[in-house]
């Protein structure tokens, strides 16, 4: 509409093209027809660790195409159970892929996994059952993926880390336990800190640390987040 509303109308994709002078922006928008109900959700038929330790990355396979993952509104959890029996969910994304640190990487005790999710059409959460490394298939709690989504949607883990013009600023409102990690592009761990019922305020900077490029990651609770910085 002329107030840019936009209204589904039928099945099917669109991209959608916002301009204002020399800048625009586009986003695709995917319609499932309300007599398409989400009800079942397909394992991931394969998943992989690839990296070298150092590189570190899980890669997850499955039997339909992108399209039709995009139009049902698949996203992944990738997660992992810790040598206590405790689930872990290292993040959500809608990509085939998830990167993370290298300590939960390199930790032979952690047994990684992947799950599908999705929303029916009465906005209930349904996932799949979970594929293990090791090809195993098992049915997953899913009241621990609503508690990490409800958590992630009231906080903004992407501004935790504030890159400057000498380095960065780690800025965490303060809602458990964190650890802050800064590691060197080949992976030697420059610092580590945890924290615990304080709010985080650090500067990074050439004060307290070499100039050169170094990823700085944060695990707070089941949330982790990393960024590269440069330290002038």
């Amino acid at each position: 509409s002329q107030d840019g509303t936009v209204t589904a109308i039928a099945a099917g994709d669109a991209i959608i093209t916002a301009t204002c002078g020399e800048i625009s922006a586009t986003c695709e928008v995917w319609v499932t027809a309300p007599d398409e109900p989400v009800t079942r959700l397909i394992t991931p038929s394969r998943y992989e660790k690839k990296g070298d330790g150092t590189s570190c990355t899980f890669v997850v396979a499955m039997s339909i195409p992108d399209s039709e993952l995009k139009r049902l509104g698949y996203n992944f959890a990738y997660g992992y159970t810790d040598g206590t029996g405790t689930d872990h969910i290292i993040t959500t994304s809608q990509l085939r892929y998830c990167h993370t640190t290298t300590q939960i990487y390199n930790d032979r005790r952690n047994d990684f996994w992947v799950l599908a999710f999705s929303y029916n059409n009465h906005g209930e959460l349904i996932t799949s059952s979970r594929r293990h490394l090791d090809g195993r298939v098992d049915d997953f709690d899913s009241d621990t993926l609503t508690d990490y989504l409800s958590r992630a949607s009231t906080i903004d883990p992407d501004s935790w880390i504030k890159p400057t013009s000498r380095g960065a600023i780690v800025d965490i409102p303060q809602i458990e336990k964190s650890t802050v990690y800064i590691h060197t592009l080949s992976g030697v761990t420059v610092y580590n800190k945890t924290y615990e019922g304080v709010k985080v305020w650090e500067e990074i900077s050439n004060d307290r640390f070499v100039s050169s490029t170094y990823i700085v990651t944060i695990i707070s609770g089941e949330i982790i987040i990393s960024k590269k910085i440069i330290i002038r």
